[in-house]
């Protein structure tokens, strides 16, 4: 009862979120490169996509009621074609950073390696897109960015319990899901499919990030698209956990699903040759960082 009582608190301090907060550094560039009048829309959109949070509100925007379209958008660069450039402003002016306090949390929960490890995810996700001739390596990139929004759902709603979590994971050795599921919460997967249906983003992005931590092979309920993305955000998150590339929350060092490789025609051989390439591919993006720890340093 206790457990249940817990649950359903932290499900409606999550539904009450209006907002999640990003890295300022990241927040400042796009502010600049808007401001500069050389600078092209596909250039802001790149940027844009390294950032989880920035791009669910993107996606949030331009999915709403209010452009009133048939199909869902569920990439940056497409969204800045329907979105004028004071409404991207004005979107980028409105979201909520990190704060010094939140920073402080670095020692249990480093926002900055977080934000690492979902662009990693990311990346790797548009590599296998790729591999596996994917009709829309964006919408790849995309899933993968977003495929833990929920555990800053977690962060914003609640750090002590976010905390107790990180501690568990560290303590046992475990996964995260396995830490939250042993301290009877819902997860960060419910969490953040609970914002991301709360904010509309595209059915796809929603079902990756509820059942990246399940087997999805013969989920009859699921779209077979959409199955074989949750596949390919399940073995890149895998992979940029395996290159410890960023800060997931996990201890646990997760295998690839053998069922997933099959199921996708892929060989383990080659995501190890991936696995030798993401870590030089996110390195350029920790430039976007400097600015940051000097900012934190100096504080």
């Amino acid at each position: 009862m206790q457990h249940t009582s817990r649950s359903e608190a932290l499900l409606l301090k999550t539904s009450q979120l209006r907002d999640l907060p990003t890295l300022s550094v990241v927040v400042g560039k796009v502010m600049s490169m808007l401001r500069c009048d050389s600078v092209s829309r596909g250039q802001v959109a790149e940027l844009l996509k390294r950032d989880q949070v920035l791009t669910a509100r993107v996606l949030r925007l331009v999915n709403s009621g209010f452009y009133g379209r048939a199909s869902e958008i569920t990439d940056v660069k497409r969204a800045l074609h329907f979105l004028g450039d004071h409404t991207v402003m004005a979107l980028v002016m409105g979201t909520s950073v990190f704060t010094n306090e939140d920073y402080e949390a670095a020692h249990w929960f480093d926002v900055q390696d977080f934000w690492l490890h979902c662009l990693a995810t990311a990346l790797a996700c548009e590599f296998l897109a790729l591999r596996l001739n994917h009709p829309n390596p964006e919408e790849c990139f995309t899933c993968g960015l977003l495929h833990d929004l929920g555990k800053i759902a977690l962060f914003r709603a609640d750090k002590e319990t976010l905390e107790e979590v990180v501690s568990l994971v560290r303590e046992k050795g475990i996964s995260f899901i396995e830490a939250e599921q042993e301290l009877g919460l819902p997860g960060h997967h419910v969490l953040g499919e609970r914002m991301a249906t709360q904010w509309s983003l595209p059915l796809v992005v929603r079902k990756c990030i509820r059942y990246h931590h399940r087997d999805v092979t013969h989920f009859e309920s699921i779209f077979e698209d959409h199955r074989k993305m949750i596949m390919i955000v399940t073995l890149a998150d895998a992979m940029a956990k395996r290159c410890g590339i960023g800060f997931s929350g996990d201890e646990k060092l997760p295998e690839y699903s053998p069922i997933y490789l099959e199921s996708l025609g892929i060989k383990q051989v080659f995501l190890e040759e991936l696995e030798l390439r993401l870590p030089l591919e996110t390195l350029k993006a920790k430039e976007f960082l400097i600015e940051q720890n000097i900012r934190k340093r100096a504080a």
